[in-house]
């Protein structure tokens, strides 16, 4: 039997880690596994119904001391957000670096805070945005993939002032959600095509009420249900199921026989109705919320 593992989660934003994976981590914690989501950013600058969206249309920016304030209140908000969205999925270990998302850059101090993390999680499996996510330049997405994969790098290494050993991940999954479709001419090359994709159906309910809870981003009500129905819609059309979550696996997987699932084998044997039925259920869209 399989033991139970340790899996981390990073995104580049607050709700970035169960936007794109967040069905598939309520199945490890229902498995019995250990979940860690972190938040690299506060995201407030790109992602926030005051900051990035009302002073856009402000006559004048405040001054920097009362900018900054605004900001960390900002931030505090959208952090009881992300916890509240993740108690949906079973999640309790949420942590936030609190990085300011005007830049995101690959620098020595944020690979070196990565790789404290991961000899102190200690994870068997990381999940992250993919590297060259949008076409990379100007992304927070790619750059957190990018120092997330330097920072696994480091943490192999002993670490200057780390108490916590070394330590290996095992495997790494990049999220395909954003790649589903291209949005700009630098990401059009990039093929989007997962070689896993989890059947999330069952929890779809919960991760709607998760994106729900992101208020302060507006994904409440209907963009809750619409992006679930379209992007956790399509990629789960593609494996033959109502709703799934996609993933690039980072490396090779390593088997002694042909890694065939039980669930390609019963999709060969079934009837084309068994499988439009299964795919054309209808779930996010219509689940109730709360005003």
């Amino acid at each position: 039997m399989r033991h139970p593992i340790r899996v981390l989660c990073i995104g580049g934003h607050p709700a970035d880690t169960f936007d794109s994976a967040g069905g598939t981590l309520a199945h490890h914690v229902q498995n019995g596994d250990e979940v860690t989501v972190v938040a690299l950013t506060a995201g407030t600058r790109v992602h926030d119904v005051v900051i990035s969206d009302a002073l856009r249309f402000a006559d004048r920016i405040p001054d920097a001391p009362d900018l900054t304030a605004l900001m960390a209140e900002r931030a505090q908000v959208k952090e009881e957000e992300v916890r509240r969205a993740c108690a949906f999925l079973g999640i309790t270990d949420v942590r936030f670096f609190g990085y300011d998302d005007a830049v995101l850059t690959l620098r020595e101090e944020l690979i070196l805070r990565m790789a404290s993390l991961i000899r102190e999680v200690r994870p068997h499996v990381v999940v992250t945005h993919h590297p060259n996510e949008l076409g990379e330049y100007g992304n927070h997405h790619a750059m957190t993939a990018q120092l997330v994969l330097n920072g696994i790098g480091a943490a192999h290494g002993v670490g200057m002032g780390d108490p916590n050993p070394p330590h290996r991940v095992a495997q790494v999954f990049f999220t395909t959600s954003a790649l589903v479709m291209p949005s700009n001419v630098l990401s059009a090359p990039l093929h989007w095509y997962p070689d896993l994709i989890v059947d999330i159906t069952d929890v779809v309910e919960a991760k709607v009420r998760a994106l729900d809870a992101m208020r302060s981003q507006q994904y409440g009500g209907d963009y809750a249900r619409k992006t679930i129905e379209v992007v956790d819609g399509g990629i789960g059309s593609a494996g033959g199921i109502a709703y799934g979550e996609g993933f690039v696996t980072y490396q090779p997987e390593v088997s002694r026989l042909f890694p065939v699932s039980d669930w390609l084998l019963q999709r060969a044997a079934e009837s084309e109705a068994d499988l439009m039925h299964r795919r054309t259920r209808i779930i996010a869209s219509t689940l109730d919320l709360p005003d």
